[in-house]
């Protein structure tokens, strides 16, 4: 039994009819464990490709209570369906044998919907298991450790095992018992091969053979100023050579209008593959970029500066940069008496930023902060202004790092930037976001987190 059927397991439905005779091979990743006298599937990733598998690869580590491993094949358009058939009721082939979801649960099917468009197009569906076994209480980690340690490729435990064939990165088994398929485009550009410069806008793709020309579209935009006149498809302009194995490969060349910017967008049989910004490096829709670009070409400086490991002060100056390069007003003000960074908005919102380099140090920054925020606050709330006046603590590490102070930072109302929220911000620079909107976002986010963790 299933639930219903969604728009978007539709949508995926849609998709894998019409790029189902593109697939040339398979790749399983695969955790079955033994429970109750028989095998059961856990987990089962897998992806359906366009390309040929040149050599197959069958890598499975067993122990008495594990098999897990990753399978690399060639595959055929019967197969193929046999093959989501059986995956739909929970059921995958692994070698000679059929490993299954456990019996006698529903079987539901999810479609994950990202909040925003990627940029890279890959359908994807889950099937998953109500199952509410207990495995881990009678998987026996230390003995499965132990074993895997002695065989005749040893592993250190399920930790070096779940992660050396990217099953899981947490060295436990996957939380949930389900299999999820993923099927790849059977046309894509080459992005080292396309460029803008000097209105001159180069592109290469390739094309599975048994897929129409035809059916390749590619929309483009230009910026500034994409009007109607300036969007057209240029996908007929293609020249197309043998590429390799089942591929042709396509080659454009042509002069656009004045541009700053192209964004590019691949389809293929109606269905979306890739969205692609092309940037002038000699242009830009970014004034200050572009300024900034004539000192530090191609931003490794500024990298440079962010990614600092020691020196927070390189960190400080990069993060006042950045800010300023998105449109802000920044300042990294001089003396040890002050944030690290004092930016303000377009629409005159503040904030105060504490940089570290460190995760050892949270509280104590975060504590000087709060500090220098309420005094703030309190000071123009004298002259009579009253304005938003954010705290912000921004490390250079990975958000994973600092899982176990998000609830303090929370608690003392203090956004927290970590890396991956600097990585955001340089791929925004060329179109830079509304800081603003970003601003009250951030804001809300935080209040209703904060609800939440006092509500519970």
């Amino acid at each position: 039994m299933s639930y219903p059927i969604t728009i978007q397991h539709e949508h995926f439905n849609r998709v894998f009819d019409s790029w189902r005779r593109a697939i040339a091979s398979i790749k399983i990743r695969f955790v079955s464990i033994f429970v109750e006298n028989k095998w059961i599937l856990y987990s089962a990733q897998i992806e359906l490709l366009p390309f040929e598998c040149k050599e197959e690869v069958a890598n499975i580590v067993s122990t008495k209570q594990l098999s897990a491993g990753e399978i690399f094949r060639s595959i055929t358009p019967v197969e193929v369906a046999d093959l989501m058939k059986s995956a739909r009721l929970g059921r995958v082939s692994i070698g000679d044998a059929v490993l299954e979801l456990p019996h006698g649960h529903e079987i539901s099917f999810y479609v994950p919907a990202m909040p925003n468009e990627p940029e890279y197009f890959v359908p994807q569906i889950e099937i998953r298991s109500g199952s509410q076994i207990a495995h881990s209480h009678s998987f026996d980690y230390a003995q499965c450790n132990a074993e895997l340690r002695c065989g005749d490729i040893p592993f250190d435990g399920a930790y070096d095992l779940f992660t050396f064939f990217g099953i899981s990165n947490t060295g436990q088994l996957p939380s949930e018992l389900k299999i999820s398929v993923k099927i790849y485009p059977p046309a894509d550009l080459i992005l080292d091969r396309c460029g803008l410069t000097e209105n001159k806008l180069k592109l290469e793709l390739v094309r599975r053979t048994s897929f129409d020309r035809e059916r390749v579209k590619v929309g483009l935009r230009q910026f500034p100023d994409p009007s109607l006149l300036r969007r057209k498809q240029i996908a007929s302009q293609l020249v197309w050579f043998p590429h390799e194995d089942g591929f042709e490969r396509g080659v454009l060349e042509v002069e656009l209008d004045d541009c700053a910017t192209a964004e590019l967008m691949v389809s293929v049989s109606g269905f979306t593959v890739r969205r692609w910004f092309l940037f002038d490096p000699h242009k830009s829709l970014n004034p200050r970029l572009t300024d900034y670009r004539y000192f530090d070409p191609n931003l490794v400086q500024l990298r440079k500066y962010l990614s600092s490991s020691k020196d927070a002060r390189q960190l400080e100056v990069g993060i006042a940069a950045l800010l300023h390069l998105l449109g802000a007003a920044s300042l990294n003000p001089p003396g040890s008496d002050s944030p690290d960074v004092l930016v303000e908005t377009l629409g005159k919102r503040l904030a105060l930023i504490e940089c570290t380099t460190r995760v050892d140090n949270v509280r104590e920054k975060a504590a000087k902060l709060v500090s220098r925020r309420d005094g703030l606050v309190s000071t123009e709330y004298k002259y009579g202004i009253t304005r938003d006046v954010m705290a912000i603590l921004l490390v250079n590490q990975p958000l994973t790092s600092l899982v176990n102070e998000q609830s303090f930072l929370l608690e003392h109302q203090v956004v927290l930037l970590t890396l991956e929220d600097i990585e955001s911000a340089l791929s925004h620079l060329e179109i830079p976001v509304d800081l603003d909107q970003l601003y009250i976002r951030k804001r809300e986010s935080m209040q209703s987190t904060q609800l939440n963790l006092f509500a519970s």
